[in-house]
């Protein structure tokens, strides 16, 4: 038993499943290593304040780079920002570094996604005037996101492996309503400063996405989806007395929508989609991560032939699926 087949065995419980759908519907792409590159701007900014002051923190990049590697039910991705994305204005905003990594797994009409997200080095316009700078570099400011994802969908001939990571192509065109959990744990701390925010949140969502084949190689989908939940917020703040922690808890609101379009073939494919997603808080923090954003999404990738040291590790797997 090689190392590859003992790293497997740990995800037979929760990942290997037998699809009952109609091939009409969904085509699977299950011999195939599925390697695809996309940009997107999915980088959040936040708002700060305090009684007196009230300004915006952001990153100083634009653009991230995500890699992409898939085969059968397993789905990893490492995300960074290459220094081309940046403005280039070091001196003046300081230097930002990101990371990122995710992974998909699959059972049946369940899609559970794991992703942590790093970005460490801040700027903010410099509303003090201090020195005569522009801007007010903040490097040391770095924000850790843990976030859990689990989707259903309702009709099993709607592909979320189409939508999400195109390791299936929807044939005909179907739609699904779908309903989300979603966790997330996100700490903001800052070495040079004297206050530390923790928060930690529920939501629950459900909507309707639908994709239309337009022909052999080329789709568009769609889809809103309204929640709502729950977020517990703790700051630490270093006084003089020593640390004073304050917690507060409230409601939260969104909707998220989604329009695509691309173009597939049996071995590459490409595309691009928009999503605009809302968020409302019924207690305002010292930092407000982005309650409105844009976000473009552009890929390419090519489905390669699998090697065969996966496909018989994988083969050795499903053998002994004790789900199936």
């Amino acid at each position: 038993m090689n190392w590859i087949k003992l790293i497997l065995l740990f995800f037979i419980p929760v990942t290997l499943y037998s699809q009952n759908f109609d091939s009409e519907y969904i085509e699977r792409m299950d011999n195939t290593l599925n390697m695809k590159l996309s940009l997107d701007n999915d980088i959040e900014s936040f708002e700060y304040k305090d009684e007196d002051t009230k300004y915006t923190v952001q990153p100083n990049t634009n653009i991230r780079t995500t890699l992409h590697a898939n085969y059968r039910f397993i789905s990893f991705k490492l995300g960074f920002s290459p220094r081309i994305f940046s403005d280039h204005d070091e001196d003046n905003k300081g230097k930002t570094t990101v990371f990122k990594i995710q992974t998909d797994l699959y059972y049946r009409n369940w899609m559970q996604t794991f992703e942590y997200f790093r970005i460490e080095g801040y700027y903010a316009e410099n509303i003090f005037e201090t020195n005569g700078l522009e801007f007010i570099k903040l490097p040391h400011l770095k924000t850790k996101t843990f976030r859990s994802t689990t989707r259903y969908k309702f009709n099993k001939n709607y592909s979320l492996k189409a939508l999400l990571t195109q390791t299936e192509i929807q044939r005909r065109s179907a739609g699904s309503f779908i309903s989300s959990l979603n966790y997330y744990d996100t700490d903001l701390t800052n070495r040079d400063g004297v206050q530390d925010m923790h928060t930690k949140g529920i939501m629950v969502n459900t909507g309707y996405f639908y994709t239309l084949v337009i022909n052999r190689s080329w789709y568009s989908n769609f889809g809103i989806s309204p929640g709502i939940g729950v977020e517990f917020n703790k700051v630490n703040t270093d006084t003089d007395e020593g640390f004073i922690t304050d917690k507060e808890t409230g409601l939260t609101g969104n909707i998220n929508t989604r329009l695509g379009f691309g173009y597939n073939s049996s071995r590459f494919y490409t595309g691009l989609d928009f999503r605009l997603s809302a968020i409302g808080r019924s207690q305002k923090s010292i930092a407000d991560f982005d309650t409105v954003r844009g976000i473009f999404n552009i890929f390419m990738g090519y489905r390669l032939d699998a090697p065969r040291l996966i496909k018989d590790s994988v083969d050795w797997l499903e053998e002994r699926n004790p789900m199936k």
